[in-house]
Parts: C-alpha cells; structure tokens; sequence
C-alpha cells in the first residue's frame, strides 16, 4: 500500500476556491513558471481560467536553464503548447557562471530568483 497523504482529484470551482486563498488581495498580475512538464502545464491551463474569470494578466514562463542543447527547443515547444490556449509566454535563457551548473540547490535558487523579478 502507498504511503502518505491522500491525494484525491479536485474540480475546477475548489481550486478556484483553494487558489484565491493565496491572496490577501486581488493580485494585479499572476506569473507561473513552467517547464512543459504535465504538472506545470495543468497548473498553467487551471490559473489561466481562474485569471480569465477574474481578468487578471497572467504571464508564463520557461526558463530555459542552457544546460543541454536541446532545452531551447523544449522552451519553444511549451511556447507553441500555450499559445493554442492563448496564455502569453515568456523564455528566460539562464547565464551561467564556472561551476554552478552542477549544483542543482544553485539552479533551483537561480530560477526562482528570475521569476520573483518577473511581472505579468
């Protein structure tokens, strides 16, 4: 048996719900970060309908962390995904500097400190 939280499917109106609480107040733009991945694409296409019900701007982003030849590509793909639902896409490429491609805690911080500066 698996352990650990259960995790149960929620509709569109209780994450409505759930995802207002985040806010103490109407947020003048919301900026999700997004990989391509089934996880980040769901909570993409999800924030754009609580957005578009409550029009607020919304901008997503790939960061594209340069590390295999193939990632600019892989950002460009998650671009042409969004664009089909008309969610407005961002590509940050990263700058790397000596070794901190190599340490994932330095990328992971590297990447957050990018979106945190970003506005929708």
């Amino acid at each position: 048996a698996r352990e650990g939280p259960q995790i149960a499917p929620i509709d569109y109106n209780e994450f409505q719900k759930s995802f207002k609480k985040l806010f103490s107040q109407r947020p003048t733009g919301i900026v999700v970060g997004v990989s391509g991945g089934a996880d980040s694409m769901a909570l993409s296409l999800l924030i754009h309908e609580y957005c578009r019900a409550h029009s607020i701007p919304l901008l997503c982003v790939t960061i594209d962390h340069a590390l295999r030849k193939e990632s600019a590509e892989e950002a460009e793909v998650v671009g042409r995904w969004l664009k089909e639902y008309n969610i407005q896409h961002e590509i940050v490429r990263l700058e790397w500097q000596n070794d901190e491609t190599s340490n994932m805690a330095a990328s992971r911080d590297k990447r957050y400190d990018v979106l945190t500066k970003i506005t929708a």
